[in-house]
């Protein structure tokens, strides 16, 4: 049984009436919340900023977020999950790069087979998934769920490590995922390929697939795709000296701008592009996903958006996890 129920999977362009009217009234219930949160973090504004600049470009505030959520999520899926959940048996680390950080964990339905009996038949598709961080943080073995419930579904499942800031912005970090891409399509050729993340982790991937016009399937779920409005979102709250955004971005709002869906397009691809979102997401709002929908049917692309209700920003990762990839790529993959 799912959390979380599906509210409707639509184009951009039929948005339903009630995430309309759900997006005025989230909108207008969260103006007076959004000002007095960020009222406190402006008023130590003069006084914090250097300390957190120092933070993100040090790589400090990367360790702290690292390792607090690192603590935060074993606990959370060896409940939610089961022991085998966080398994790295039959795992592989694949390197593709010389940073520590430019490593991949690969488990195999042959691997997963070995010591667990098949679920389904095996449906010979690459779900390769990018993690999320807000460009400055995350692992991809803060991800681990993925690789048992999809290998046990038949899929060879890939997660992505690539170089966080203050390593790597985010022009370093969309080669990092197109060279991981590589590297894994030449190990397996003939396996169509989904290519996924999440959060800041899916707007990597989706910028990866429009610059180098990649023929794939793309699953986004919980994703930033406009750095620019994302960037202004998070000082409405008083985030913006905290997160990784605006560095990892460029700085500016000419490069936030550029790193968004509109610098990226090459050409008119022949991928098609499924839009994850939960309506209850005040991380990232859902009109990203709506607008990067939006965006690529009006450029002539297969694209269309999975909205939840009653789902955050993990929850909709969450979902993930626990299978309903499946049933969103229905209609995308040869399952």
């Amino acid at each position: 049984r799912n959390d979380y129920c599906i509210c409707g999977m639509s184009s951009s362009s039929s948005m339903p009436s009630l995430l309309t009217r759900q997006l005025a009234e989230t909108h207008l219930s969260n103006n007076n919340f959004l000002e007095s949160r960020s009222t406190i973090p402006r008023l130590l504004h003069p006084y914090t900023a250097p300390i957190f600049e120092y933070g993100r470009t040090s790589g400090l505030t990367r360790f702290i977020v690292d390792g607090l959520t690192e603590l935060a999520y074993r606990p959370f899926f060896f409940l939610k999950f089961g022991p085998k959940s966080l398994s790295r048996t039959h795992v592989e680390t694949l390197s593709y790069g010389p940073d520590p950080r430019q490593k991949i964990l690969l488990l195999t339905p042959q691997n997963y087979h070995s010591s667990h009996p098949p679920t389904s038949s095996n449906k010979k598709t690459l779900l390769i998934f990018t993690h999320g961080g807000a460009w400055g943080s995350g692992s991809p073995s803060f991800y681990l769920p993925l690789l048992s419930t999809y290998a046990s579904l038949g899929y060879t499942v890939a997660l992505l490590g690539y170089r966080t800031y203050p390593t790597s912005t985010v022009s370093g970090q969309v080669s990092d995922v197109h060279s991981a891409y590589l590297h894994l399509t030449r190990l397996f050729p003939s396996l169509p390929c989904v290519l996924s993340g999440h959060s800041s982790g899916s707007h990597i991937t989706l910028l990866t697939v429009l610059r180098y016009d990649l023929k794939v399937t793309f699953l986004g779920v919980s994703g930033v795709y406009s750095m620019l409005s994302h960037f202004r979102y998070e000082s409405k709250r008083g985030l913006e000296i905290l997160s990784g955004l605006q560095p990892a971005g460029g700085g500016d709002y000419d490069k936030l701008e550029f790193n968004g869906m509109k610098g990226s397009l090459t050409n008119v691809n022949l991928s098609s592009f499924i839009f994850v979102h939960g309506l209850e997401d005040f991380t990232v709002p859902f009109t990203q996903s709506y607008n990067a929908s939006y965006c690529l049917e009006n450029w002539g692309c297969d694209s269309r958006v999975v909205y939840l209700e009653k789902c955050d920003h993990m929850g909709a990762v969450i979902e993930l996890m626990k299978g309903c990839g499946e049933r969103w790529l229905k209609n995308d993959v040869e399952l």
